[in-house]
Protein backbone atom coordinates (compact mmCIF):
# COMPACT_ATOMS: atom_id res chain seq x y z
CA UNK A 1 0.00 0.00 0.00
CA UNK A 2 1.20 3.48 -0.86
CA UNK A 3 2.26 5.53 2.14
CA UNK A 4 0.16 8.65 2.48
CA UNK A 5 1.52 12.12 2.16
CA UNK A 6 0.45 13.97 5.28
CA UNK A 7 -2.41 16.41 4.94
CA UNK A 8 -2.37 19.37 7.29
CA UNK A 9 -5.74 19.41 9.04
CA UNK A 10 -6.83 15.76 8.98
CA UNK A 11 -3.49 14.35 10.04
CA UNK A 12 -3.06 16.94 12.77
CA UNK A 13 -6.52 16.10 14.10
CA UNK A 14 -5.63 12.41 13.90
CA UNK A 15 -2.49 13.08 15.90
CA UNK A 16 -4.56 14.83 18.56
CA UNK A 17 -6.89 11.83 18.83
CA UNK A 18 -3.92 9.52 19.34
CA UNK A 19 -2.48 11.39 22.33
CA UNK A 20 -2.51 9.47 25.59
CA UNK A 21 -3.78 10.79 28.91
CA UNK A 22 -0.42 12.47 29.55
CA UNK A 23 -0.69 14.36 26.26
CA UNK A 24 2.05 12.33 24.57
CA UNK A 25 1.96 10.27 21.41
CA UNK A 26 3.65 6.91 21.91
CA UNK A 27 4.16 5.42 18.46
CA UNK A 28 3.77 1.78 19.51
CA UNK A 29 0.55 2.47 21.42
CA UNK A 30 -0.83 4.62 18.59
CA UNK A 31 -0.14 1.90 16.01
CA UNK A 32 -1.82 -0.69 18.25
CA UNK A 33 -4.89 1.54 18.66
CA UNK A 34 -5.07 2.16 14.92
CA UNK A 35 -4.72 -1.50 13.97
CA UNK A 36 -7.40 -2.42 16.52
CA UNK A 37 -9.73 0.18 15.06
CA UNK A 38 -9.06 -1.05 11.52
CA UNK A 39 -9.83 -4.59 12.65
CA UNK A 40 -13.11 -3.42 14.13
CA UNK A 41 -14.02 -1.90 10.76
CA UNK A 42 -12.84 -5.10 9.00
CA UNK A 43 -10.16 -3.38 6.91
CA UNK A 44 -7.03 -4.33 8.87
CA UNK A 45 -5.97 -6.64 6.06
CA UNK A 46 -5.86 -3.68 3.67
CA UNK A 47 -3.17 -1.83 5.62
CA UNK A 48 0.26 -3.11 6.58
CA UNK A 49 1.43 -2.43 10.12
CA UNK A 50 4.70 -1.06 8.72
CA UNK A 51 2.79 1.51 6.67
CA UNK A 52 0.79 2.57 9.71
CA UNK A 53 3.98 2.87 11.77
CA UNK A 54 5.54 5.05 9.07
CA UNK A 55 2.40 7.16 8.95
CA UNK A 56 2.38 7.69 12.72
CA UNK A 57 6.06 8.64 12.68
CA UNK A 58 5.23 11.09 9.91
CA UNK A 59 2.40 12.84 11.74
CA UNK A 60 4.52 13.08 14.90
CA UNK A 61 6.87 15.30 12.93
CA UNK A 62 4.12 17.42 11.34
CA UNK A 63 4.05 21.14 11.93
CA UNK A 64 0.49 21.66 13.12
CA UNK A 65 0.96 25.21 14.36
CA UNK A 66 -1.37 26.68 11.74
CA UNK A 67 -4.33 24.51 12.79
CA UNK A 68 -3.57 23.53 16.38
CA UNK A 69 -5.56 26.35 17.99
CA UNK A 70 -8.68 25.31 16.10
CA UNK A 71 -8.12 21.65 16.97
CA UNK A 72 -7.60 22.44 20.66
CA UNK A 73 -10.81 24.46 20.64
CA UNK A 74 -12.73 21.64 18.93
CA UNK A 75 -11.56 18.97 21.35
CA UNK A 76 -12.66 21.05 24.32
CA UNK A 77 -16.12 21.89 22.94
CA UNK A 78 -18.98 20.01 21.28
CA UNK A 79 -17.84 20.61 17.68
CA UNK A 80 -15.28 17.79 17.51
CA UNK A 81 -17.76 15.50 15.72
CA UNK A 82 -18.27 18.18 13.07
CA UNK A 83 -14.52 18.59 12.64
CA UNK A 84 -14.18 14.82 12.32
CA UNK A 85 -16.63 14.85 9.40
CA UNK A 86 -14.54 17.48 7.63
CA UNK A 87 -11.30 15.62 8.29
CA UNK A 88 -12.84 12.38 7.02
CA UNK A 89 -13.95 14.11 3.83
CA UNK A 90 -10.48 15.58 3.42
CA UNK A 91 -9.05 12.07 3.52
CA UNK A 92 -11.67 10.75 1.11
CA UNK A 93 -10.88 13.60 -1.28
CA UNK A 94 -7.19 12.64 -1.19
CA UNK A 95 -7.83 8.88 -1.33
CA UNK A 96 -6.18 8.31 -4.72
CA UNK A 97 -2.82 9.49 -3.43
CA UNK A 98 -3.26 8.92 0.31
CA UNK A 99 -4.76 5.51 0.86
CA UNK A 100 -2.95 4.76 4.09
CA UNK A 101 -3.98 7.97 5.84
CA UNK A 102 -7.56 7.53 4.60
CA UNK A 103 -7.75 3.99 5.99
CA UNK A 104 -6.18 5.12 9.26
CA UNK A 105 -8.60 7.99 9.66
CA UNK A 106 -11.59 5.78 8.91
CA UNK A 107 -10.44 3.48 11.70
CA UNK A 108 -9.92 6.36 14.10
CA UNK A 109 -13.29 7.86 13.14
CA UNK A 110 -15.00 4.60 14.12
CA UNK A 111 -12.87 4.43 17.28
CA UNK A 112 -13.87 7.94 18.33
CA UNK A 113 -17.55 7.39 17.54
CA UNK A 114 -17.62 4.28 19.73
CA UNK A 115 -15.83 6.10 22.56
CA UNK A 116 -18.10 9.13 22.17
CA UNK A 117 -21.21 7.00 22.57
CA UNK A 118 -19.78 5.10 25.52
CA UNK A 119 -19.22 1.95 23.48
CA UNK A 120 -15.46 2.02 23.93
CA UNK A 121 -15.69 2.02 27.72
CA UNK A 122 -18.36 -0.68 27.75
CA UNK A 123 -16.33 -2.80 25.34
CA UNK A 124 -13.40 -2.59 27.76
CA UNK A 125 -15.64 -3.56 30.65
CA UNK A 126 -16.84 -6.62 28.74
CA UNK A 127 -13.34 -7.60 27.61
CA UNK A 128 -11.98 -7.28 31.15
CA UNK A 129 -14.70 -9.65 32.34
CA UNK A 130 -13.42 -12.47 30.14
CA UNK A 131 -11.08 -15.12 31.57
CA UNK A 132 -7.53 -13.77 31.72
CA UNK A 133 -6.27 -15.64 28.67
CA UNK A 134 -9.26 -14.51 26.58
CA UNK A 135 -8.96 -10.93 27.84
CA UNK A 136 -5.24 -10.76 27.05
CA UNK A 137 -5.64 -12.27 23.58
CA UNK A 138 -8.50 -9.92 22.62
CA UNK A 139 -6.63 -6.84 23.86
CA UNK A 140 -3.45 -7.92 22.06
CA UNK A 141 -5.11 -8.73 18.73
CA UNK A 142 -7.28 -5.61 18.69
CA UNK A 143 -4.58 -3.34 20.08
CA UNK A 144 -6.97 -2.19 22.83
CA UNK A 145 -4.25 -1.33 25.31
CA UNK A 146 -6.49 1.45 26.63
CA UNK A 147 -8.62 -1.30 28.22
CA UNK A 148 -5.82 -2.29 30.61
CA UNK A 149 -6.71 -1.46 34.19
CA UNK A 150 -10.38 -0.69 33.59
CA UNK A 151 -13.11 -2.35 35.61
CA UNK A 152 -15.02 -5.46 34.56
CA UNK A 153 -18.82 -5.60 34.35
CA UNK A 154 -20.32 -7.26 37.43
CA UNK A 155 -21.92 -10.03 35.42
CA UNK A 156 -18.55 -10.78 33.83
CA UNK A 157 -16.71 -10.89 37.15
CA UNK A 158 -19.34 -13.18 38.63
CA UNK A 159 -19.82 -15.58 35.74
CA UNK A 160 -16.48 -15.51 33.99
CA UNK A 161 -13.50 -14.37 36.02
CA UNK A 162 -14.57 -16.06 39.24
CA UNK A 163 -15.67 -19.25 37.51
CA UNK A 164 -13.16 -22.05 37.31
CA UNK A 165 -13.63 -22.42 33.55
CA UNK A 166 -10.84 -24.91 33.05
CA UNK A 167 -12.22 -27.28 35.70
CA UNK A 168 -15.95 -26.66 35.33
CA UNK A 169 -16.54 -25.88 31.65
CA UNK A 170 -19.78 -27.87 31.45
CA UNK A 171 -21.31 -26.16 34.49
CA UNK A 172 -20.09 -22.82 33.17
CA UNK A 173 -21.76 -23.25 29.78
CA UNK A 174 -24.98 -24.39 31.45
CA UNK A 175 -24.88 -21.30 33.63
CA UNK A 176 -24.48 -19.07 30.58
CA UNK A 177 -27.43 -20.67 28.82
CA UNK A 178 -29.57 -20.07 31.90
CA UNK A 179 -28.63 -16.40 31.83
CA UNK A 180 -28.53 -15.68 28.12
CA UNK A 181 -31.77 -13.70 28.11
CA UNK A 182 -30.42 -10.80 30.18
CA UNK A 183 -29.48 -7.41 28.76
CA UNK A 184 -25.85 -7.64 29.89
CA UNK A 185 -25.42 -10.98 28.16
CA UNK A 186 -27.01 -9.60 25.00
CA UNK A 187 -24.47 -6.79 24.97
CA UNK A 188 -21.66 -9.32 25.42
CA UNK A 189 -22.86 -11.04 22.25
CA UNK A 190 -22.96 -7.69 20.47
CA UNK A 191 -19.33 -7.08 21.45
CA UNK A 192 -18.25 -10.61 20.54
CA UNK A 193 -19.97 -10.43 17.15
CA UNK A 194 -18.05 -7.24 16.42
CA UNK A 195 -14.72 -9.10 16.66
CA UNK A 196 -12.85 -10.32 13.57
CA UNK A 197 -14.16 -13.74 12.51
CA UNK A 198 -11.29 -15.96 13.70
CA UNK A 199 -11.04 -14.18 17.04
CA UNK A 200 -14.83 -14.21 17.43
CA UNK A 201 -15.07 -18.00 17.04
CA UNK A 202 -12.13 -18.54 19.41
CA UNK A 203 -13.72 -16.34 22.08
CA UNK A 204 -17.10 -18.08 21.74
CA UNK A 205 -15.51 -21.52 22.08
CA UNK A 206 -13.29 -20.47 24.97
CA UNK A 207 -16.08 -18.78 26.96
CA UNK A 208 -18.93 -21.11 26.04
CA UNK A 209 -21.07 -18.27 24.67
CA UNK A 210 -22.43 -20.41 21.84
CA UNK A 211 -25.79 -18.63 21.98
CA UNK A 212 -24.00 -15.63 20.45
CA UNK A 213 -24.01 -17.59 17.19
CA UNK A 214 -27.78 -17.20 16.85
CA UNK A 215 -27.65 -14.03 14.80
CA UNK A 216 -27.27 -11.30 17.40
CA UNK A 217 -26.01 -8.18 15.68
CA UNK A 218 -22.53 -6.72 15.99
CA UNK A 219 -21.93 -3.40 17.73
CA UNK A 220 -20.96 -1.72 14.47
CA UNK A 221 -22.45 -2.40 11.06
CA UNK A 222 -19.15 -1.28 9.52
CA UNK A 223 -20.66 1.66 7.67
CA UNK A 224 -19.77 5.31 8.12
CA UNK A 225 -22.33 7.70 6.65
CA UNK A 226 -21.88 11.46 6.28
CA UNK A 227 -23.80 13.96 4.18
CA UNK A 228 -22.68 17.12 2.38
CA UNK A 229 -24.44 19.14 5.07
CA UNK A 230 -22.36 17.37 7.74
CA UNK A 231 -19.19 18.52 6.00
CA UNK A 232 -20.45 22.04 5.36
CA UNK A 233 -21.50 22.35 9.00
CA UNK A 234 -17.97 21.50 10.14
CA UNK A 235 -16.60 24.06 7.71
CA UNK A 236 -19.06 26.69 8.96
CA UNK A 237 -17.88 25.99 12.51
CA UNK A 238 -14.33 26.84 11.53
CA UNK A 239 -12.63 23.57 10.57
CA UNK A 240 -9.38 24.80 8.94
CA UNK A 241 -9.40 22.39 6.01
CA UNK A 242 -8.76 23.05 2.34
CA UNK A 243 -11.76 20.85 1.59
CA UNK A 244 -13.98 23.69 2.79
CA UNK A 245 -13.04 25.77 -0.25
CA UNK A 246 -14.69 23.22 -2.57
CA UNK A 247 -18.23 24.09 -1.63
CA UNK A 248 -21.25 21.87 -2.30
CA UNK A 249 -20.63 21.51 -6.03
CA UNK A 250 -17.02 20.59 -5.43
CA UNK A 251 -17.97 17.92 -2.91
CA UNK A 252 -20.40 16.26 -5.31
CA UNK A 253 -17.63 14.51 -7.24
CA UNK A 254 -16.17 13.05 -4.05
CA UNK A 255 -19.58 11.77 -2.98
CA UNK A 256 -19.80 9.85 -6.27
CA UNK A 257 -16.52 8.02 -5.61
CA UNK A 258 -16.45 4.24 -5.25
CA UNK A 259 -15.18 4.74 -1.72
CA UNK A 260 -18.45 6.53 -0.90
CA UNK A 261 -20.54 3.76 -2.38
CA UNK A 262 -20.67 4.95 -6.00
CA UNK A 263 -22.88 7.34 -7.92
CA UNK A 264 -26.23 5.71 -7.07
CA UNK A 265 -26.90 8.09 -4.18
CA UNK A 266 -24.87 11.27 -3.80
CA UNK A 267 -26.96 12.51 -0.87
CA UNK A 268 -24.60 10.67 1.46
CA UNK A 269 -21.11 9.21 1.45
CA UNK A 270 -21.37 5.72 2.89
CA UNK A 271 -17.95 4.22 3.53
CA UNK A 272 -17.83 0.52 4.35
CA UNK A 273 -15.20 -2.20 4.37
CA UNK A 274 -16.67 -3.37 1.06
CA UNK A 275 -16.48 0.07 -0.59
CA UNK A 276 -12.93 0.48 0.72
CA UNK A 277 -11.90 -2.82 -0.84
CA UNK A 278 -13.64 -1.95 -4.11
CA UNK A 279 -11.97 1.47 -4.25
CA UNK A 280 -8.51 0.01 -3.69
CA UNK A 281 -9.13 -2.67 -6.30
CA UNK A 282 -10.24 0.04 -8.73
CA UNK A 283 -7.09 2.06 -8.12
CA UNK A 284 -4.90 -0.97 -8.58
CA UNK A 285 -6.61 -1.81 -11.87
CA UNK A 286 -7.99 -5.15 -10.81
CA UNK A 287 -11.51 -4.13 -11.71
Amino acid sequence: MVLAKATTFADCLNRQLLLNEEGSLVVEDAVATIMGSLAQFSIADLVETQSVTSYVNQIVENDCSSVQTSIDSATSTNVLADYLNVALMENIHAFDSARTSTAVFIGMYVHHQNQDHGHGNLICDVINGFPADVRDKVIAELGYTFCNGRRALEWSTQHTVQTEVNNNERDYRDNQRDNQGGGSTNFVCIVINGLPMNLRIWVIIRTGYFHCLNGRRALSENVISITPSDVLMGCALGAPSEICSLGLSGLAEDFMMTLCGGASDISACEVSSESMQAAIAQLEGTK
